[in-house]
Order: C-alpha cells, then sequence, then structure tokens
C-alpha cells in the first residue's frame, strides 16, 4: 500500500515484438533474354547488359514491455489492450491504457517502459563489363536504438520520467579522397583539415539558432559552440577525414545514405600472351565503414540550455567516432604460367581514424602490406 492509500494488487508485464523483412534478388540475364536486339554482338549492347545481378536485403525488429498491466490475462489469453497491440504493431499504445485504467496508479511502481528497434540494410550487385572485366557492388547500413522510461499514472493520466535511449550505428562509407593524404607520426594533413574545419562548423550550427547578435570568445568561436563542443567536433572530424567539405556535410552522424564499396577483377591480359601464361589475374578492392559504438540521450538536455564548460547541451552524446577503410588489395596481380607455375604480387593498404569524444582525443593508424609469392 503507497501514502496515498492505493494497493498495488497483482499486476502483469505485456510485451509484443514485430519483425519484418524484405528481400530483392534480381536476374537481368533472364531480363535481358527477353529482348532480341540487346542479344546481337556489339559493345553497346554489352555496356548496356553490363549488370548482372542485384541483391537487396532490409530487416527490421522493434518490441515494447508494458509493466504494471492491471487485466488478467487469463489461462487462455486475452485480446486486451488491442488486436494490433496482440499482432505486433507498434503505434503508442501507453497513453490509452492509462485512460482506461489498465496500467497501475500505484505510486512507488518503479518498472520501466521499453522499447526497441534494429533495423539491417545490405546491398550487393554483379556487373559482368564484356568477358574479363567483373566488378561487386556493396552498401550496408544497421541501426539499434533502445529506448526506456519510467512512468507515473495520475487520475488515467500517464506521465513520462526519466526518458533514456542508447544505441549504436554503422553504415558504408567512403575516405578515398584522403586515402592518399600525407601522414606521419609527427603531423597529419586530414587533423589539420579538420581544425580548420571546426570554425565553419561552428558558425554553421550557430546560424540555425538565428540569434541576431552572435557573441564570440577569445579563440573567434560563438558562444555556445566552441572548439570542444561535440556538435562541433563530430561534423568536423568526419569532413576532414572523408574529404568533404565543411560546408555541406551533414550535421547529423547518423544518416540515411550508405556509399557504395567496391571489387574489381580483370582476367584479360593473358588473351594475347596465351603461349606464356594460362591465366594473368588483376584485382582491386575498397572497403570502407563509419560507426559510432555508442550513443545515449542526455538526461540533462532542454533547448538552448548550456552545459558546465559554456556549450549547448547536446541532445545525444557519443562515446566513440571510427572511420576505416581498406584496399584488400590496393592491387593484386596473379600470374599462372604455361608450366604450372604461379606467382602473385599484392598490395594492400588500411587506415582508421578514432575520435574518442570521452576525452576529445583522435587516433590515427595506417599501414602498407606488401607480398609477393612463388
Amino acid at each position: 500500500i503507497d501514502a496515498n492509500g492505493v494497493v498495488l494488487g497483482n499486476i502483469s508485464t505485456i510485451q509484443n515484438s514485430n519483425n519484418q523483412s524484405v528481400v530483392a534478388s534480381l536476374n537481368f540475364d533472364k531480363f535481358y533474354r527477353n529482348f532480341k536486339f540487346l542479344n546481337k554482338k556489339n559493345n553497346f549492347f554489352e555496356i548496356l547488359k553490363s549488370l548482372k545481378r542485384v541483391r537487396l536485403n532490409y530487416t527490421e525488429n522493434s518490441g515494447k514491455v508494458i509493466p504494471g498491466y492491471v487485466p488478467s490475462i487469463g489461462f487462455f489469453g486475452t485480446i486486451k489492450p488491442s488486436f494490433g497491440f496482440i499482432f505486433g504493431n507498434q503505434s503508442n499504445v501507453r497513453y490509452e491504457l492509462a485512460k482506461k485504467g489498465y496500467l497501475t496508479n500505484f505510486s512507488g511502481f518503479n518498472e520501466q517502459f521499453q522499447q526497441i528497434f534494429n533495423s539491417k540494410f545490405e546491398m550487393a550487385a554483379e556487373i559482368q563489363l564484356f568477358k574479363n572485366l567483373k566488378i561487386d557492388l556493396n552498401a550496408n547500413r544497421n541501426y539499434s536504438n533502445n529506448y526506456s522510461e519510467n512512468f507515473r499514472v495520475n487520475n488515467n493520466s500517464y506521465e513520462i520520467l526519466n526518458p533514456n535511449f542508447y544505441g549504436n550505428f554503422s553504415i558504408s562509407s567512403n575516405m578515398l579522397k584522403t586515402s592518399f593524404d600525407k601522414k606521419s607520426i609527427d603531423q597529419s594533413d586530414s587533423f589539420n583539415n579538420m581544425k580548420e574545419n571546426l570554425k565553419i562548423i561552428s558558425l554553421r550550427l550557430i546560424n540555425q539558432k538565428g540569434i541576431n547578435n552572435i557573441e564570440f570568445d577569445d579563440q573567434g568561436y560563438p558562444i555556445g559552440f566552441s572548439k570542444n563542443s561535440q556538435e562541433v567536433l563530430v561534423p568536423a572530424f568526419i569532413s576532414a577525414y572523408t574529404g568533404n567539405s565543411a560546408s555541406t556535410v551533414g550535421l547529423n552522424p547518423i544518416t540515411n545514405k550508405p556509399k557504395i564499396n567496391w571489387s574489381i577483377q580483370y582476367d584479360g591480359l593473358s588473351e594475347g600472351l596465351k603461349d606464356i601464361f594460362s591465366r594473368i589475374s588483376l584485382r582491386h578492392s575498397y572497403r570502407s565503414n563509419f560507426t559510432i559504438n555508442n550513443f545515449q540521450s542526455n538526461l540533462n538536455y532542454s533547448e538552448n540550455s548550456y552545459n558546465s564548460v559554456g556549450d549547448y547541451e547536446s541532445k545525444i552524446f557519443f562515446s566513440n567516432i571510427n572511420l576505416v577503410e581498406q584496399f584488400n588489395p590496393l592491387i593484386s596481380l596473379d600470374l599462372e604460367f604455361k608450366n604450372s607455375l604461379r606467382l602473385s604480387f599484392d598490395v594492400i593498404k588500411d587506415r582508421a581514424a578514432s575520435l574518442s569524444l570521452a576525452n576529445n582525443l583522435i587516433t590515427e593508424s595506417w599501414g602498407d602490406e606488401y607480398s609477393i609469392g612463388i
């Protein structure tokens, strides 16, 4: 019994889930066969028919957990709170449940309402240019968000207490514009570009506020968006290490636009050297990815509020931002002679840049690998 004389009584926790997936696999070779004119021996038509296959895969998982449910479930179950909820509908029902008296109004109740959402997107395509040139394209995006809140019910009205969310994010990216920039243990072109981008980003952010009289600190940054502000650091980091303009880079790092990565193989070099080689293969591959290891809501956030160092409060805290890329290989040459002797030469490059927002530390690493095999 609480201070208001309310008895907790028998309550239940109800939950549902919703899993959806869309898979599409397209074989364009079968499609091209339906058009006789495309089957003529012609270089233009060969290029037109170069796209061979495309595969798309999207999955989405979501669910709700609602504690403090008062009505009896019964041995054979129930159709309450709604048919939609029973069959996995993710619409917001908790306000309606409180209005109907389905949620406990016990003041000491502290179990949390929870909501999860996960999505995954993958794309792969195969291109065959002429006989010996094959190109594989791919892109991906993964997003996870887990939300929770305490609640209180007063006079059948639902009140949110301590809302909180956390999650992670990754997406295929592209760092090609800065892949071959100068870098050493003493200096980095990308890091220098980031320092130049900080003021550009901070001015973009303050201009969004619509403030008539902008004040600046002693380093020339607008008050509220200093060089140490997370809102400034993250876009400046992304623009510098991907080579995109600080004037146009997105200010929100969680995007819906995965970049295309690729793998290329060409086996046509042996055509004129058949007396010596049975096969000559050239390969090149590029992969890049952007990840946010963890993000979470800022419980102190309110619009236009300041933190302890004088910057605007961020709505979301990011713990660690990572950009990685790999040329695996940058170039690979595989020679197979008529006498079955095989000779290979590979060049592999990789690079990673990480921004830790716990201490505003950037870590860069890179490697070059050369191998010869017989």
